[in-house]
C-alpha cells in the first residue's frame, strides 16, 4: 500500500509538472501567434508602402516626360501659327496641324487635359498672371483676358500652371 502512495505522489508530480510545462508551451504559443501577426501586418504595410513609393516614383517620371514633351508642343503650336500666317503651301501647314492634333490625342491617351482659363476668373491655383490688361467691362475684371502659354493637368494634378493676363478696370 504504501508502494502505491509512493506512486500516486510521484504521478502527481509528473502530471503537476505535465501541466506546467502545457502552460508554458501554450504561453511561447500565444506569443509566437502573437509575434506572427505582428510581422505579417508589418510585412502587409511594406507592400503597401513600396507599391505607393513606386507608383509615385512612376507618376513623376511621367510628369517629368509630359513636361517636355509640352515644350515640343508649345514650339510646334508656334511654328504652326506662324506657318499659316506666312507659308502659301497649305499640305505643310495642314500636316503640321495634323501633327499637332495627334500630339494631343496620344498626351489625352495619357491623361493629361489642357487648362483653357479664357474668360474665366483668374486662379493662382491654374494661373500664373505675367501682367495685367486694362478693360473696360467691369464683368472682365480680375478675370482671364489673354493665354500666353496653356496650363496642362495630368489626372486632376496640375503640372504646369497657364500663363495669363487678367484684366482691371482702367483707372481715371
Amino acid at each position: 500500500m504504501q508502494l502505491m502512495i509512493k506512486d500516486a505522489k510521484r504521478c502527481n508530480e509528473v502530471i503537476n509538472q505535465l501541466r506546467d510545462a502545457l502552460k508554458r508551451a501554450i504561453m511561447e504559443k500565444n506569443d509566437l501567434s502573437s509575434k506572427l501577426l505582428y510581422l505579417q501586418a508589418d510585412f502587409e504595410n511594406f507592400t503597401n508602402r513600396s507599391k505607393r513609393n513606386t507608383e509615385e516614383l512612376v507618376e513623376k517620371k511621367e510628369i517629368e516626360v509630359i513636361s517636355e514633351m509640352l515644350e515640343i508642343l508649345d514650339e510646334l503650336e508656334i511654328t504652326y501659327q506662324r506657318a499659316k500666317d506666312k507659308v502659301n503651301n497649305g499640305e505643310f501647314v495642314d500636316g503640321l496641324g495634323i501633327i499637332i492634333s495627334k500630339f494631343y490625342k496620344k498626351l489625352e491617351n495619357l491623361g493629361v487635359t489642357s487648362i483653357n482659363p479664357e474668360g474665366k476668373r483668374f486662379d493662382p491655383s491654374f494661373h500664373a498672371a505675367i501682367s495685367t490688361v486694362h478693360v473696360d467691362d467691369p464683368k472682365l475684371e480680375g478675370s482671364v483676358v489673354e493665354v500666353l502659354r496653356k496650363g496642362y493637368m495630368v489626372k486632376r494634378k496640375l503640372i504646369r500652371a497657364a500663363v495669363v493676363k487678367v484684366g482691371v478696370i482702367k483707372g481715371d
